[in-house]
Parts: structure tokens; sequence; C-alpha cells
């Protein structure tokens, strides 16, 4: 890292790396010239993504971070051009557009998102409050949780920093390649505690039996892996049991690069089989949900209201208008039927762009492992048609 670098400016940096690629992108997908793009960079619209765990605080960093960057020109400029929104209901937009836990959902229904990722593992839970017109309110404070794969990491790190006290290979470099080719493939790989796991970090010829290691391979007992993961399972199953309300259908979404570990997944399915809830595990490819998820909340939030830890640690509740739902861009609450498959949106959006000129706006989440970021073209009078995701 550089010297002299403060939250904010790091944050400045990140936020202006991310607004240069949805440029070339959009200039790429779209085949305009610089001039359509001059017309809109300084209308577009920002929808940052924040931590269940964050406040107003951190809004007031980001804003900020903004202006330092350089992609809005001033204090006013960047209250009324950016705009928030958790991880929790940008997640469960996502959702919503892609009908993942829809099919028998109704009124009263809770629906639990669980965003694991690099660094936080956000909690959100929701209930359905209308189904002709898809509502939800959120029934419970957010949470965050410091357990996201970068925990994970550091708990595998301490273990191999224990194991090889004492051998030749437990030197600080050596260790930094085990856990770089953890992070990198037996992390992502691990599935079952009773299979052991081997990590590849060295040559043919390293070995030291005593300590593990054969032919360049760290031999991980699947116990012993199974703890580094402990933690996140932990924090997981008992925010789930907190939230879940007796005698209620509950329908939970995990989403994020982490949800993506089958033991994670196992694990937690395992451990809340007698509340019978309903899992889910979308296939992401390489879109981030909270990234795609918030542009869909700005066009079209589903959220009637929402709960939000501010500063002072007090339980303050946010509506909807505060979120933004008063933009051009808000439609409304989109309808809604019910078919042999299930809850289906007739259109995601229905109504036209209520603003005046052409527009961008743009979603983006900084994230401790993945940062993604999404944005849409607004034509005035035109219904949107495409979410595009900006290749990592």
């Amino acid at each position: 890292m550089p010297p002299n670098k403060t939250l904010d400016t790091i944050m400045a940096d990140f936020l202006r790396y991310m607004v240069d690629l949805v440029y070339k992108h959009f200039r790429e997908t779209m085949d305009v010239d610089e001039k359509t793009w001059e017309g809109v960079k300084n209308r577009i619209t920002y929808i940052l993504n924040y931590s269940n765990g964050w406040n107003t605080f951190q809004h007031f960093l980001m804003r900020n971070a903004a202006i330092l960057a350089e992609i809005v020109p001033s204090s006013d400029e960047a209250k009324r051009r950016i705009k928030f929104v958790s991880e929790g209901e940008a997640s469960l937009h996502w959702c919503i557009k892609n009908r993942v836990g829809l099919r028998k959902l109704s009124v009263g229904n809770q629906f639990i998102v669980v965003d694991a990722g690099g660094g936080t593992i956000d909690i959100s839970s929701f209930k359905c409050v209308g189904t002709d017109h898809l509502e939800f309110e959120e029934s419970s404070i957010p949470e965050c949780h410091l357990q996201g794969s970068a925990f994970v990491t550091q708990a595998f790190r301490e273990y191999v920093q224990a194991k090889l006290e004492g051998s030749s290979f437990g030197t600080p470099e050596t260790i930094d390649r085990i856990v770089g080719n953890f992070e990198q493939q037996a992390m992502r790989t691990f599935k079952d505690r009773n299979e052991d796991m081997i990590v590849q970090f060295g040559r043919y010829q390293d070995n030291d039996p005593g300590f593990g290691i054969n032919a360049g391979q760290l031999l991980v007992p699947g116990k012993e892996m199974a703890q580094c993961f402990e933690l996140a399972c932990n924090a997981i199953v008992a925010s789930v049991k907190a939230k879940v309300v007796p005698d209620c259908k509950a329908i939970l979404v995990l989403v994020g690069g982490f949800s993506r570990n089958e033991y994670l997944f196992k694990e937690v399915r395992s451990r809340l089989h007698e509340l019978d809830i309903q899992m889910f595990r979308p296939i992401e490819a390489k879109v981030k949900p909270s990234a795609h998820g918030a542009l869909c909340f700005y066009l079209d939030p589903a959220v009637r209201s929402s709960n939000m830890q501010p500063a002072d640690g007090s339980d303050t509740l946010v509506s909807e208008s505060d979120m933004g739902s008063s933009d051009p861009a808000s439609v409304g609450p989109r309808p809604c039927e019910r078919n042999s498959k299930g809850l289906q949106h007739l259109n995601y959006w229905r109504s036209p762009y209520k603003g005046t000129e052409n527009n961008l706006a743009v979603s983006i989440d900084l994230g401790t492992t993945f940062s993604g970021t999404s944005w849409v073209f607004l034509e005035p009078g035109q219904i949107p048609q495409t979410i595009w995701d900006v290749p990592p």
C-alpha cells in the first residue's frame, strides 16, 4: 500500500477504477462515440452497495470518496446522484428478478437472504406482504458477521503456522505459498469433513513426512479443514435460527462467492434441517448478485420498508422513499401471477423511464475479494431492457 493513503482515498481509487470499467464496457456494448458518453457522464446515478453492518457514517465516507474520485463534482450532486442499498436488499432483488425461491411464495412467508462474501456474511430477513403486486417488508434488523471466506483463509494460515512449527517448510515464504494455493483451490473444493485434503505448494522432492508433507503437498485431515469453516457456519446457523418465526414458512437463499463452497452449504443445511427451511443456492456464474440486484432495486423497489442500523446504534426504520424510490427510473411494484411454475413476473419493469434525457444508472459493489459493477441505459419514454454486468 502506498504511504499516506486514507480510507476515503483508497475508496476513491476503487470507485474511479470501477467507473472506468463501466465507461469501456458501455462504449463497447452500445457502440457509441465519445460524445454520447460525455452527454450522460455528468448525469449518471450511482447505486452503491453497503454491508449490513454499515450505517450513515459510512454513507458519508462513500459520498466523500465519490467526490475525491471526481465521479460527482460536489456534495450537493453526491446527495442527488448517489443512492445506497444494503447487501441484503440488493440480493433480494436479484432473487426476485431471477425467480429464485418464488415458486411457492405466499403472503406471510419469510424470505431470508444470506450473502456470504469474502469479508462479511450479511444476513437479512424479509416478510412477503403482497404477491398480486410483489412486496416485502424487512422483518428484523439485518446482521453483518466478519466471518467471510477471508477469515477461513486466516484460520487456515494459523493452523499451518502451528502445524509446521519446527519444520524446514515453516518459513513465511512457504506458508504464503501453501495458503495461496489453499485459497485458490482447496478451500473452494472442500466438501466433506471425512475426506482429507491435499494442498499443493512445492516440488516433487519437497518431503517432510513427520509434518504431513510429501512430494510438495501438504496433507490436511478433513476434520481439521472443517474447523477453519466453523465460525462461518456457526454465524449463519445462529442468525437464521434467531430470525425464523415459529409456525411460519421460511425460504433461505445463499448467494455470494463463499456460498459456492460445498461444505459450507451442506453443513448449514444439515444444522438447519430441524427447522424445515427451504434452501436455495442459485448458480451465479461470474455475476455479482448484489451489484446486479442493486439496479433492480433502483428500477423497481420491492421492499416497502427496511430496517437500518444508524450510527448511534438505535433502531431506525428507513422507508422506501428514503432509499430513492422517487427517482424517475422507479416504476412501482411489479404485477405477478401464479401458474404451473409458481409465482411469475408478467414483466420485470412495466413502465417507461420517466426522465427527460438519456441517462445511465451504475451500481458498484466494492467487495473484499471480488468487486462487481453493473449498468443500465435509460432512455426517455422507453422501458429499460437489459442490465449489463461488467466482466471482472
